[in-house]
């Protein structure tokens, strides 16, 4: 397992975390909207990257389910509880 440190608790490096994807990722978990910061990831940059190299991505969306206006498939996005 590798964790890409980010420079502060209130956002990341994009490219540090787009970087560290590659072949031998399994899983890539990120929240689309941070917490403590109110910070909004690139998380379509996150899911590109991730499905370029056959990972998968859990991404929260709780803190950004009711701000943005999207769609599963916009993103490649599979939730099974829901119909999207």
């Amino acid at each position: 397992m590798e964790v890409v440190p980010t420079p502060s608790d209130i956002r990341i490096d994009l490219d540090k975390v787009l970087a560290a994807i590659d072949e031998t990722t399994l899983l890539v978990p990120i929240s689309h909207v941070l917490f403590r910061s109110s910070c909004i990831v690139d998380a379509r940059a996150i899911v590109e990257r991730a499905h370029r190299v056959g990972a998968h991505v859990i991404l929260d969306l709780f803190q950004a389910a009711v701000r943005f206006r999207w769609t599963c498939a916009d993103w490649e996005l599979i939730l099974p509880w829901a119909e999207c």
